[in-house]
């Protein structure tokens, strides 16, 4: 079974330090964009719950962008590309 763009996503937070994670929840939360997501909602949330509500609030294909632009914004910019490739193909 293929991965999808949620598994994708957890994926790539998995691979944030704790500190970095709070960075990412921090600028998640800061976006410019519509819809937010409210800190309280994501604080305590582990990279699977996080990915889940990412997708959930900026549905399948915005999910990915989103979570690669934020990635970029605290400078995670490996991870950020490796996401962007696994999930090209959704736009």
């Amino acid at each position: 079974m293929s991965k999808t763009i949620q598994d994708h996503i957890t994926d790539a937070l998995e691979e944030l330090t704790e500190r970095d994670l709070k960075k990412f929840k921090n600028k998640l939360c800061d976006r410019l964009g519509e819809p937010k997501i409210r800190k309280g909602v994501i604080e305590t949330a582990e990279p699977a719950d996080l990915a889940h509500k990412i997708v959930r609030t900026y549905t399948e294909c915005k999910a990915a962008p989103v979570t690669v632009e934020v990635l970029q914004a605290i400078d995670e910019n490996q991870i950020a590309e490796e996401l962007r490739q696994n999930t090209i193909a959704c736009k």
